[in-house]
């Protein structure tokens, strides 16, 4: 009923703007959704939503009122001491009026997060770090907390509001306020902290046909703000400006789409351009891509985080450093058979990332505080393939299954020790598999079993940095403790899974990691020092009731 807001990226400048999507549902029929979900460990989440529709007249013109408005609350005890989610809450609702040429909407989400934010396992000597649940000795700061607590409340109106167009006009504005909280107790220096931003966002959006044209314009605009905070050296407003134009164009059997922007942010000025074209061949349809853009500059690297980040030491100038990625790809059905490939390139001009440093004289370990921004002296060059391969994807009854697998290759990994540490945040091979089954039970349980596999190469992976939440590039040669036996893979997970639809609810009945804790595999984990819990038991329900 209601689509969760993006998560805030890893390098984004500032907590993301969160815009809600609503579905659209049948009208004039109240609609009421129901999600449970439990696991072993104490997971208890519940999930309701109601969405109705009811004629309302004003000024004598015919019209719809859609009510919208739901609550989300979820706990876990975790697998550690210092996991648990304490608090999850979300409320939201959205009330909108439709007439035959306009639309106002007025929405707002609430979000409450409390969760534990301890340092990782650190086993004693001799001791299996894959051995859970861990005590509260074997965890590292298991006492700390973080809390998130965010609002955002948005307008928009659609009409015709540029006269002479026959499509309509969309302007939006939003208000978003974030609290980031950290609480720390004990250690060596206090490192309790609320850091409280808030943010104005509005957005337009227009279409139009030229001929064979399809054209769209896109504005957006954004302005953060700090408010008080006891961190040092962390102040200030961060705005940005975006306007881009796509046109989309058939031209005889081909589908072209071409995108042109301008960027300017606080810091930063920078274009872009994507092109797309997609092509039927016989039976195989072609396509390619090619992206030019800016690497955004994130605020954590250009002002740091307290004594916890350093800032980005080098000038940037203003201009963003360019990101350049292409693809190519091809796809075919033979008989059952559905298969593809996908040729990737990317070319990153002073890729800007967060990397683990030691504190003083000691040497970098996976529970380091300290992170630095840095860039690389030099283009980093990727290239890579992926290969997908389904066979009776589509059927409503039997066997089918599904796979694709993915190698990377980072080209000057050589470069210099920024270069391969960055190459070795991933592995040159991964992929996933599945294999399943689509039957009937008792005339009325309409179910589908199958078994899911991921697995990965070696890599180094990145480092959870608990103080910001943030993922960072660990040292080339000291990944991993040297408890834990060397680096991450070739590893992975096998999952089992059983949907039943019974009517109009469907029951989810999932074991995962089922190799883990056995002689096949003591366990795995892909952020270092934070193992996947084994052979974990999870349960879900989905029910819309129609009223």
């Amino acid at each position: 009923m209601w689509a969760r807001p993006a998560r805030a990226s890893i390098r984004g400048a500032a907590p993301s703007a969160c815009t809600p999507h609503g579905r659209n549902y049948a009208p004039k029929r109240p609609i009421t959704e129901l999600r449970y979900r439990f696991d072993r460990d104490g997971l208890h989440a519940i999930e309701v939503g109601h969405s109705q529709k009811r004629r309302l007249d004003l000024f004598g013109r015919p019209g719809v009122l859609h009510l919208t408005f739901g609550y989300g609350g979820r706990k876990a005890d975790g697998i550690y001491n210092g996991s648990a989610l304490r608090t999850e809450r979300r409320i939201w609702g959205r009330l909108r009026y439709l007439t035959n040429d306009w639309t106002v909407e007025l929405s707002d989400r609430a979000t409450r997060y409390r969760i534990g934010a301890h340092g990782g396992a650190t086993p004693r000597s001799g001791l299996s770090i894959y051995a859970l649940p861990l005590a509260a000795a074997n965890v590292r700061r298991p006492d700390d907390r973080r809390k998130t607590t965010r609002n955002d409340l948005t307008a928009r109106l659609q009409g015709p509001l540029v006269p002479g167009l026959s499509r309509p006009t969309t302007v939006a504005a939003r208000w978003t306020s974030h609290t980031f909280d950290f609480r720390s107790t004990g250690g060596e220096a206090d490192t309790t902290w609320a850091v409280p931003v808030t943010g104005g966002h509005v957005r337009a959006r227009q279409s139009l046909r030229a001929g064979p044209h399809h054209l769209t314009a896109h504005l957006r605009g954004s302005l953060w703000r700090i408010g008080d905070t006891n961190l040092p050296a962390l102040d200030g407003r961060r705005g940005a400006a975006h306007v881009l134009l796509q046109d989309s164009l058939r031209l005889g059997r081909s589908d072209l789409m071409l995108n042109v922007g301008g960027h300017l942010t606080s810091q930063q000025r920078y274009p872009s351009v994507t092109a797309r074209i997609r092509h039927p061949a016989g039976p195989v349809r072609l396509s390619a891509s090619v992206r030019a853009t800016g690497q955004r500059s994130a605020w954590i690297e250009d002002d740091g985080f307290a004594s916890h980040v350093q800032p980005l030491s080098a000038e940037r100038g203003g201009i963003a450093d360019r990101l350049l990625e292409g693809t190519v790809g091809a796809r075919t059905q033979v008989g059952p058979f559905n298969l593809g490939v996908t040729g990737f390139a990317h070319r990153i001009r002073n890729a800007v990332d967060l990397y683990a440093v030691a504190s003083g004289d000691s040497v970098a370990t996976t529970i380091t505080n300290q992170a630095a921004a840095r860039q690389t002296s030099s283009p980093v060059h990727r290239v890579g393939a992926t290969a997908s391969l389904g066979w009776r994807e589509d059927a409503r009854r039997g066997l089918y299954a599904t796979g694709h697998g993915t190698l990377l290759q980072t080209l000057n990994a050589d470069a210099s020790p920024l270069h391969a540490r960055l190459a070795q945040t991933l592995p040159m091979a991964f992929g996933r598999a599945r294999l399943g089954a689509r039957f009937v039970l008792f005339n009325d349980l309409v179910t589908d079993l199958y078994v899911q596999g991921r697995g990965w190469g070696v890599m180094n992976s990145r480092w959870f940095h608990p103080p910001t939440g943030r993922l960072v590039v660990p040292p080339r040669t000291s990944a991993l403790p040297a408890t834990s036996g060397g680096r991450i893979g070739p590893s992975g997970t096998v999952d089992v899974r059983a949907e039943v639809q019974f009517r109009s609810a469907t029951l989810f009945f999932t074991f995962q990691n089922v190799q883990a804790g056995t002689q096949l595999q003591p366990g795995t984990f892909v952020t270092p020092v934070y193992p996947l819990p084994p052979q974990q038991f999870r349960f879900g329900v989905f029910w819309p009731i129609f009223n």
